[in-house]
């Protein structure tokens, strides 16, 4: 299946990209792109404009929590980190590892994320290669699959500032 794409602003779509490279990289996606532009994507569309948040300090903060956390719990799982990250000291994991007792629990509650939010912030800090995911498979000692999260590779390099970290939300 093939996705039509028309955009009114092609250089937009990927900067740094000459139109013929855009082309290129659309195609490899097998989305048709469209050279006489209508402006009738969904984000040409879209009412909402899409803002730039610089969230450095909380990116550092979040690998200061899950460093905290994996000293009390080996393999933290997202949902526990958020909850941690927020101080929401309510959950049966925060109370059996005493997670609220943590001199991190709640670094984060002043950022205004909710606890949806604060999983999407973990997801782009896993793709920027801050955080990263530890997927543990199925096994005869564990009845599920799951994914933990550890510190990534640019980590310390939030923490020192040397990253920028910048979000776009609509």
């Amino acid at each position: 299946m093939r996705l039509h794409v028309q955009h009114s602003k092609p250089q937009s779509l990927l900067p740094g990209l000459k139109w013929q490279q855009r082309r290129r990289v659309w195609s490899y996606k097998q989305v048709a792109f469209s050279t006489h532009m209508q402006g009738k994507c969904d984000n040409c569309q879209s009412s909402t404009v899409p803002r730039e948040i610089i969230v450095s300090q909380e990116a550092a903060d979040m690998v200061r929590c899950v460093s905290a956390i994996r000293h009390t719990v080996q393999h933290p799982i997202a949902h526990l980190v958020s909850r941690v990250y927020l101080g929401l000291k309510t959950g049966k994991e925060v109370r059996k590892h005493k997670l609220d007792q943590i001199p991190e629990c709640g670094i984060g509650q002043n950022s205004g994320m909710s606890l949806k939010l604060c999983e999407k912030f973990m997801r782009l800090l896993v793709r920027m290669d801050i955080l990263s995911e530890k997927i543990v498979p199925k096994s005869a000692t564990q009845k599920y699959s799951c994914v933990y999260i550890c510190p990534g590779r640019l980590a310390e390099s939030v923490i020192r500032r040397d990253v920028h970290v910048t979000w776009f939300l609509r």
